[in-house]
């Protein structure tokens, strides 16, 4: 659909989305002279066999929308048809789709919730009274205005009482969201969207849709199992929302609630009843805003497992701590109010110690051991600077995060380069990434208090471990697991690690090829025809073993790591290369098996290449004598 200036008597101004057969633009009425939402679609692009339905369909929505006049219900204006387009003019929302907004506010506050649900059922019920089923309640048909109205959108498959374009039989509706008998082709009715919005509510709460994978699976899901109580996923959630949930989302439309407000009311009354947090503090937003109480640990625990670079298994954990195998987080600030706020917020996960100043901080790591410190910067007599650093004098293997505002610049990039601290969350911060940061942080700390003032802390080094890796999420785990061993450098891709190596003694590589993809393998490959002194470690999700096979061949590679990556085993892998590099240095005979030979399969294993990263691994001068010149 080219540049288009006027469907209708609308004035198009600017294109807003599009789905299906339609587009959505924000137009302009000069009749009435408002903003209006013009979706439209265009004739010519439908095929012969489906353009009858799909008109139908489209005016089926004018129609169930409007006859249907609330605050949270998208209004229609109008509806016309003209040779190239059927157009719609709607009411123009300035806001965005709910799944849109959980994509910035992944953890929305249990009132929030209770608010949108009062509305999303409120709407529901209207238009049930008015014989209106919309049989397709979803985020992305749910709209979030600025003011934090929601209004019901795209009755595009809705059910009127009059209409008899549908029959039973048909399966219309979002695999994710929709209830039994709609997978079963039965006939959708009130109860059907009854289920939806509860569907929508579960994931609200919890952070995860009831059922996930592909449309065959939900299916079968969604017609035999029940979802697990949202109890199990977030642990701040009562057992009496897993009842109501659980009612809502029953497999029979007849052991459901009967009607909206039925479900509302109980809904609500259990949501009101939920811990509400005083997070304004924490995220410095004004009182206007509505807070957000992150999503339960167990839900964050079970995100990593599924998505993050690292794992931190039962075992690792319950060895790390004596406290029912929770591990230990000790955070420092002088207010008591953002303490407290903290503790309700990590408690569930961690055994959490509070402190109002660094002296008292001081105290409880000399006491306990202690596997993440969180300081705030400014305070008191000691700074969150000062106390880190006095942290790790008195307990190195305490993951130590510093919370700050950019006006420490100075401040931070010190601490960071000197080893001080892991990482800094800079203030006013988002309690999302607070806590992914903590839970990052406490994997690494569970690892060092059990692997601390064993024979590795003998092993040093002044060559440096190299991590190549699009993100920081690698790098950020190996320094702090080798800052007592070795330096550790980061490039972001292969033409930076080469200008490293050129800079720094590399004794080890830790790698993802994943990122780096075929030319990061051919790196390798060429890096161990150059400097075989160089050892290799490979963080992958690859299950090729003719890849790997080739990889090990080629490049000797030292040690896989799969991903999600055991951080302990990572560790031993690494301090075991450094080992093995030191060997090197005192008996070069030993780089002997490590040596590629010089051949035109290993010649082309390297072809893969960019010229400069080529040239620059060549003119990389070794720090090991040649094996062949080795007594």
């Amino acid at each position: 659909m080219g540049t288009i200036a006027k469907i209708g008597k609308y004035e198009i101004q600017a294109r807003l989305g599009e789905g299906g057969a339609a587009i959505v633009f924000q137009a302009y009425d000069p009749v009435i002279q408002r903003t209006v939402a013009l979706k439209a679609i265009n004739k010519a692009l439908l095929a012969p066999a489906e353009r009858s339905f799909i008109l139908d369909r489209f005016r089926r929505e004018a129609q169930a929308a409007g006859r249907l006049v609330h605050p949270n219900i998208v209004a229609v204006f109008d509806f016309g048809e003209e040779r190239d387009f059927a157009f719609m003019a709607m009411e123009f929302v300035s806001g965005e789709t709910l799944d849109a907004y959980l994509a910035k506010h992944p953890a929305p506050d249990f009132s929030w919730v209770r608010d949108l649900s009062a509305q999303l059922l409120d709407a529901l019920d209207y238009a049930h009274t008015h014989g209106v089923v919309h049989r397709d309640i979803k985020p992305s048909n749910i709209l979030v205005a600025r003011d934090g109205r929601i209004k019901v959108t795209d009755f595009g498959i809705a059910h009127v009482e009059s209409s008899h374009v549908t029959h039973a039989g048909d399966i219309l509706g979002t695999p994710y969201y929709m209830a039994p008998e709609q997978f079963l082709g039965q006939a959708a009715d009130h109860r059907s969207d009854i289920y939806s919005a509860a569907v929508v509510v579960y994931e609200l709460v919890t952070g995860v849709r009831p059922f996930q994978g592909d449309t065959a699976t939900i299916m079968q899901q969604a017609v035999q199992i029940m979802p697990p109580p949202p109890s199990e996923v977030n642990l701040a959630i009562a057992k009496s929302v897993d009842k109501i949930l659980a009612k809502a989302l029953a497999k029979r439309p007849v052991d459901r609630y009967q009607s909206a407000p039925e479900f509302a009311a109980e809904l609500l009354r259990a949501l009101e009843e939920l811990p509400s947090v005083d997070f304004d503090v924490l995220e410095g937003e004004s009182s206007s805003r509505k807070p957000r109480l992150p999503e339960g640990l167990a839900t964050l625990a079970r995100r990593a497992a599924r998505s993050g670079t690292f794992r931190l298994s039962a075992e690792e954990t319950s060895q790390s701590t004596d406290d029912g195998g929770k591990l230990r987080i000790l955070f420092v600030d002088d207010e008591e109010r953002i303490l407290s706020a903290l503790r309700a917020l990590f408690r569930a996960k961690y055994h959490v110690f509070t402190a109002t100043d660094g002296e008292q901080a001081l105290e409880f790591v000399r006491r306990f051991p202690i596997q993440v410190i969180v300081s705030d910067q400014r305070m008191p007599g000691m700074s969150g600077v000062e106390l880190l650093r006095e942290v790790r004098k008195e307990s190195p293997e305490t993951v130590r995060i510093l919370l700050t505002g950019y006006s420490d610049l100075a401040a931070i990039v010190g601490s960071i380069n000197d080893g001080e601290v892991y990482q800094f969350i800079s203030k006013p911060w988002n309690n999302q990434d607070l806590s992914e940061v903590v839970a990052e942080a406490a994997a690494i700390g569970a690892v060092l208090s059990e692997s601390f003032g064993a024979k590795t802390a003998a092993v040093k080094s002044e060559a440096a471990v190299l991590v190549i890796d699009e993100q920081q999420e690698l790098y950020r785990a190996a320094r702090e697991m080798m800052l007592s061993h070795c330096p550790v450098a980061f490039a972001r891709n292969l033409q930076e690690a080469v200008q490293v190596m050129q800079e720094v003694e590399v004794a080890v590589i830790l790698a993802d090829v994943d990122a780096t993809g075929a030319e990061g393998t051919s790196f390798l490959k060429a890096l161990k025809q150059q400097h075989p002194e160089c050892l290799a470690i490979v963080v992958t999700t690859a299950s090729d073993s003719e890849a790997i096979i080739d990889l090990i061949n080629q490049a000797h590679i030292y040690r896989f790591l799969n991903k999600p990556v055991n951080l302990g085993l990572m560790r031993q892998h690494m301090v075991a290369a450094l080992e093995r590099y030191q060997a090197f240095l005192k008996s070069p005979t030993l780089l002997r098996p490590q040596k590629v030979e010089d051949s035109p399969k290993a010649r082309q294993a390297a072809t893969g290449l960019s010229d400069p990263v080529m040239q620059g691994l060549r003119s990389l001068r070794s720090r090991v004598s040649s094996p062949e010149n080795a007594p």
